[in-house]
């Protein structure tokens, strides 16, 4: 195995077939086309799932394989060859038409049948898994994005018996993006089994479990703290991360959010998309409450989706279904009306989001993606409303729903103003109370909440302009 390794580091990528790409021998005399360039944890993971291999094709024949965020491919194209009854390809960006080029070499030099191999362009920040369909999940050589698959493997790997698949890992662990991968997967309770290593690659075999049973000996990513949110029948453990600045911890707006949203609409009978998730607290607390659908949107997901996996059973137990996608405010090709969910005719869609208006610059861009959801569910003939949290009016005394202020930093008129220009229509203002670090269902708030608010928050309600 450390010659293949060796062979594969060196290898050549010039035009062996015209058009670029190369040979690779996986194991024996077993060859395999691939048109980019082949990590090691790929090699290892597809010589393993050859003859001989610790797996060997037994685990692959006959099977649904999916490889997660394929690169070369390679792996994906090792279990086709081991006699697999399908094999998806999920390329991750730029890497879709080397696959495609890899399948076609596969089903001519390996006999694989063509209708078998199947490549689809694949974004971690917008894939949305769905149950069934799938017997074995490939994982290797991991980028900084990976882990937004978290919340995907444990949402096909949970539950019992013969439905469950297996998932396969292979991990360069001299890549810092690897171990961070290895440790997030026991973090959000998989067992994590090593079955093959050669010098620094490993293979791992992991199963989602209630709790992480074997912890592979790789630090985690660093954060301040894990807060835990304890009430009846929810218990939530929610990491934040100060490196990553305030938006990815949890702040009192959340939870007062939240609360809000139960007292008005109760528990159950919502559909909810968060904006601006940041730790995916707000989301994920909704979801174990019992609502039918939230999903947790962010420019930046990795956060979310590692609390999305961690919390996952949670959300799951009540009987709720949770997303994660990457979502950029007003970007044309961030929108989609499937996020909604089939919403019933008595539940009601709520965009949501906390503690966003301070951002002053990115306010417009907020307005109109709060204005382009609730057109979406408009148009597939869904009730609507956002919810947004705010500090009051920096005035004393003003009633936005008669006029804002003219105060140019008073963040809440000021986005008043241009939610109004964007097509939005303030319904009602409602002040709530805003929670205390000493709130006996949170524990190890963060630290942010040490000057604790003195005033309420106001959580604007607002709908399409009956005009538009």
């Amino acid at each position: 195995m450390a010659a293949i390794l060796e062979r594969a580091a060196a290898l050549d990528f010039d035009d062996v077939w015209g058009d670029g790409g190369t040979r690779v021998n996986i194991r024996d005399d077993v060859w395999v086309g691939v048109d980019d360039a082949v990590g090691a944890g790929a090699l290892a993971l597809a010589s393993q799932l050859c003859a001989g291999g610790v797996l060997g094709p037994g685990a692959v024949a006959g099977k649904r394989v999916v490889e997660l965020g394929a690169s070369s491919g390679l792996a994906g194209l090792a279990a086709a060859a081991g006699g697999a009854r399908s094999a998806a390809l999920l390329a991750v960006e730029g890497r879709g038409a080397g696959c495609r080029r890899s399948a076609a070499r596969a089903a001519r030099d390996l006999g694989v049948p063509r209708t078998a191999l199947a490549v689809v362009d694949f974004d971690w920040g917008a894939f949305t898994a769905r149950d069934g369909g799938v017997d074995v999940v490939l994982v290797c050589d991991v980028g900084d994005d990976a882990g937004l698959s978290l919340a995907t493997l444990r949402r096909w790997c949970r539950g019992d018996g013969a439905g469950k698949p297996a998932l396969y890992v292979a991990l360069d662990e001299a890549d810092a993006h690897s171990c961070r991968y290895a440790a997030c997967l026991s973090a959000c309770r998989f067992e994590v089994r090593e079955i093959f290593r050669e010098g620094g690659v490993a293979v791992y075999e992991c199963f989602a479990t209630a709790a992480a049973t074997d912890v592979v000996a790789a630090p985690l990513p660093p954060h301040d703290t894990t807060l835990r949110h304890v009430e009846d029948g929810v218990d939530l453990e929610i990491v934040q991360r100060a490196d990553l600045g305030n938006e990815y911890g949890v702040w009192p707006g959340a939870v007062a959010l939240a609360d809000h949203v139960s007292a008005t609409f109760g528990s159950k009978n919502f559909r909810a998309f968060e904006l601006g998730c940041g730790s995916g607290y707000l989301g994920l607390l909704l979801a174990a409450r019992g609502a039918k659908h939230v999903t947790l949107s962010d420019a930046h997901l990795n956060l979310a989706a590692w609390n999305l996996a961690l919390n996952y059973d949670a959300a799951a137990d009540a009987g709720c279904s949770v997303d994660a996608r990457r979502v950029r405010w007003d970007h044309e090709d961030d929108v989609d009306g499937f996020d909604l969910g089939v919403v019933g005719p008595r539940e009601t869609f709520l965009v949501v989001g906390a503690e966003l208006l301070h951002i002053l610059d990115s306010q417009a861009d907020l307005a109109r993606e709060v204005y382009r959801r609730l057109l979406s569910a408009a148009t597939f003939g869904r009730d609507g409303v956002a919810l947004l949290t705010t500090a009051p009016c920096a005035r004393p005394r003003v009633t936005p729903l008669k006029k804002p202020c003219d105060i140019g930093h008073c963040a809440c008129c000021l986005f008043l103003r241009r939610a109004s220009s964007s097509g939005l229509a303030l319904d009602r203002v409602c002040a709530v109370a805003a929670p205390r670090r000493k709130d006996p269902r949170l524990k190890n708030a963060d630290v942010r909440w040490e000057n604790e608010h003195d005033e309420a928050i106001w959580v604007l309600h607002l709908r399409l302009r009956p005009d538009d």
